[in-house]
């Protein structure tokens, strides 16, 4: 029996003067023993009998008790307010009060009930009763109540950077803050009583996410809340949160809390670079990223049902002449054509996508053989090969097609773009056919590119490479912010004499150490000779292969040519594809190590179709070098705007320097600035040239192909 149900009883009792002398000593004690003091008061007003326990909670002895009267102990500061004499001029039966004693430790909060006894106690009771319990716990309760009431209010009308919820146990709404009103775009009142689904969306709804975020809070403690919530026009909103339940002081379950954080910007901004990260932003298909993934999955699958997965590799013939013709603005509207018809031309459960430039590949399995790849393969040459309507002009354009099969080829996804793209070679090497199947004997196809290495490797021994460069502007201070050593093969019969046609050829054969560490020892010499002219130190850019990376030679190697030409660290930068340090962790480690250095690394290309956000997370990459395909299309494209834009934002966010690479047209240049880019290079500034024709330039200020505001010269710092 509780405390209270204990007076009331005693109270019932002594009322009805059924507790005589001797119930009444035993009752003193046992209720002394449950904390409860008992006392009884003479028709005189003075004091008849008291407990131990009542002498106890009124902190007097019983020799001083006897002395003062009721009045005196118990109103000594509001004697007029104690209704002792309507109980003995039989007023009234009963009074029940509270009073509070001053002590030296503090108030002491006592409940005290009066009670008019006797058989007379009508007229004249023959004694008052009184019931004395300590009250402190509760009223000590109530003030923390209240001052919790007060905080919580504080709370919820004092914030609006985040939306926080009552909840009653079965998930109504009891309490609503600003912040989430505001939020979910209703007023505070009309949020009141309603359940709190109302929050999710028609999915969740239908999954019962409310009823599986209270189970988990309960069993664990706290529910994450991250998901899509619902405004109320309609308009999803994506808050970061938790739902936690509240219990009373003797576990209870008393509700929950809900508190929500408005993220939808960030969320959205996560999902473009994620989408970016893995669809061709001209066309909206899956990029290389995503095919390899795709196809992994493709291949694996098949291995299980034994199905046919054939990959087809389509390229645009004759595509170059009509974007040097008509402008890559037309261009990429036909590439946009040529992926919807592509689309069109595929069922739901194939991929089709785009590799870059002109290229595409459709991914099928099925359970047929090879004249149902075939038959696709027609349909697709015949359905590529109809006019194109380009903003009112007639364009025409074919595609070949190299085709190769899992299982009969190939068990990987990069050995069947190997297979796909020498079945692609003998398809235009042939004008009578659209499109050739791989066979073995098209590995002999790869004898010219061995060829090619042993001229690369006989031009590298007889000195036919040389080394250009190509300034690189501050667009903020309009000043020279670095140079770009650019890699030539310059004799007189070079096949390939840019660096992007035959590095792969050098990383094939393994010229590519020998070529790369003489390219760098060349651009560190340049460097050092400038600044013995008289020049100032200059930022030295050079390009790395994958191969180099990964190279356990690497910083020994950079630490030893920069120390041979008394160079600082800092004016060396490393530039290196996305491609290795996404699938290397050598890589990694090595442009790890490079910046503890001091020497700085650049992301190339980047944007160009393979795009990894997690080089950006993960690394401490200084600068992100804008690739020039994107660039190329400034402004007119959307969809190139739409790449850069993100990536110059993305990478001010992380604080990375953002450099824009091929920079031709006043154009390009303004959206660039207004994008927040502060670097970038092209031949609106200046070509590649060689390293006497570079001093000329920066002796004599001779930049001519633009004109920087408010007269400002372009100099060397």
């Amino acid at each position: 029996m509780s405390k209270r149900a204990t007076v009331e009883l005693l109270d019932d009792l002594l009322a009805q003067g059924a507790v005589d002398d001797v119930a009444r000593a035993h009752l003193g004690t046992a209720l002394g023993v449950a904390g409860i003091g008992l006392a009884e008061i003479g028709p005189q007003g003075r004091w008849r009998r008291v407990s131990r326990r009542f002498c106890e909670l009124l902190g007097q002895q019983p020799s001083a008790l006897a002395k003062l009267t009721p009045v005196e102990v118990l109103w000594p500061h509001e004697p007029g307010t104690h209704h002792l004499d309507e109980l003995l001029d039989g007023r009234v039966a009963k009074v029940q009060t509270e009073i509070t004693l001053q002590r030296e430790a503090g108030p002491v909060h006592l409940s005290l009930t009066l009670v008019a006894t006797g058989p007379d106690r009508a007229a004249r009771p023959a004694a008052i009763h009184a019931v004395l319990r300590d009250i402190g716990e509760r009223i000590r309760a109530q003030h923390a109540a209240r001052r919790t009431d007060a905080e919580l209010k504080l709370l919820l009308d004092g914030t609006t950077a985040y939306g926080i919820l009552l909840l009653d146990p079965d998930g109504r709404i009891l309490r609503c803050s600003k912040g989430a009103a505001q939020m979910l775009g209703r007023s505070a009142q009309s949020l009141i009583g309603q359940p709190a689904y109302i929050l999710f969306t028609d999915e969740d709804r239908a999954s019962g996410r409310l009823e599986q975020e209270l189970r988990t809070a309960r069993s664990e403690g706290v529910a994450a809340d991250d998901r899509w919530h619902m405004r109320a026009d309609g308009t999803r909103f994506w808050a970061s949160g938790a739902v936690s339940p509240l219990y009373d002081a003797e576990g209870r379950l008393r509700g929950y809390s809900k508190i929500m954080r408005d993220l939808t910007q960030a969320r959205l901004a996560q999902e473009e670079a994620a989408y970016l990260a893995n669809h061709d932003a001209l066309t909206g298909l899956p990029n290389r990223t995503q095919l390899s993934n795709r196809l992994h999955e493709a291949l694996a699958r098949a291995q299980r049902s034994g199905d046919i997965v054939a990959l087809l590799l389509l390229d645009l013939d004759h595509f170059k002449p009509i974007n040097d013709t008509f402008g890559h603005y037309t261009g990429d509207l036909l590439l946009k054509q040529v992926a919807q018809r592509l689309l069109t031309q595929t069922r739901e459960t194939d991929m089709v996508a785009r590799l870059g430039g002109d290229e595409f590949v459709v991914v099928q399995t099925s359970e047929g053989d090879r004249r149902a790849v075939e038959s696709l393969a027609l349909k697709l040459g015949a359905a590529l090969a109809e006019p194109y309507d380009v903003e009112g002009r007639v364009l025409h354009c074919t595609a070949s097609i190299g085709v190769t099969l899992h299982p009969a080829d190939a068990d990987d996804p990069v050995q069947m773009l190997k297979n796909a793209d020498l079945a692609l070679y003998k398809a235009k090497s042939d004008p009578s056919r659209r499109h050739a199947f791989y066979t073995r004997e098209m590995n002999h196809g790869s004898e010219r590119r061995r060829e090619l290495g042993e001229r690369l490797r006989r031009a590298f021994e007889g000195g036919q490479f040389r080394v250009y460069y190509q300034p690189q502007i501050d667009l903020e201070e309009w000043k020279l912010a670095g140079v770009e050593a650019l890699l030539r093969w310059d004799g007189p019969d070079a096949p390939l004499p840019y660096a992007r046609d035959f590095i792969s050829i050098a990383e094939e054969t393994g010229l590519i150490l020998p070529l790369g560490e003489w390219a760098l020892e060349t651009a560190c010499t340049q460097s050092k000779a400038w600044q013995r002219s008289g020049l100032p130190p200059i930022r030295m850019s050079v390009n790395m292969s994958g191969r180099q990376f990964v190279d356990l030679r690497l910083i020994e190697r950079i630490r030893a040519v920069l120390d041979a030409n008394e160079l600082d660290y800092d004016c060396l930068k490393l530039e290196i594809n996305e491609r290795p340090l996404t699938r290397d962790a050598r890589a990694r480690t090595a442009v790890l190590k490079l910046q503890e250095m001091g020497v700085q690394v650049a992301l190339d290309n980047y944007g160009a179709g393979l795009t990894s956000l997690r080089a950006l997370k993960e690394l401490r990459i200084d600068q992100v070098k804008l690739a020039q395909s994107v660039v190329r299309h400034l402004p007119h494209s959307p969809a190139d705007a739409a790449i850069a834009a993100g990536v110059i934002r993305l990478a001010n966010d992380l604080d990375i320097e953002v450099m824009a690479e091929g920079v031709e047209t006043a154009d390009q240049l303004a959206f660039l600035r207004d994008q927040g880019c502060r670097k970038a290079q092209g031949f609106l500034f200046a070509p590649p040239m060689l390293p006497d024709d570079l001093v000329l330039l920066m002796r004599d200020h001779g930049w001519t192909r633009i004109n920087p505001p408010n007269g400002t010269s372009l100099h060397p710092t």
